[in-house]
């Protein structure tokens, strides 16, 4: 599991909340798009990797072509 990618997410995500104006809602909505987009890039990155690692260490059994038709 690479975990730097998901700290970095968060490191993001809580410095967008740490500095937006909550006077201004332009800027409240600007923020929760943008911790939108960074929450959904880092989970999909971190899905793809632990599916890609499990797929490392199991084994493929032999792949029949006419057994697919």
């Amino acid at each position: 599991m690479n975990t730097v990618s998901l700290n970095d997410a968060v490191d993001a995500i809580t410095a967008i909340l740490e500095t937006v104006d909550r006077g201004n809602t332009g800027a409240m909505f600007d923020a929760l798009v943008e911790i939108e987009l960074l929450s959904v890039d880092a989970v999909t990155t971190h899905g793809v990797r632990e599916l890609l690692g499990q797929g490392e260490s199991s084994p493929q059994g032999k792949l029949l072509f006419e057994n697919a038709a």
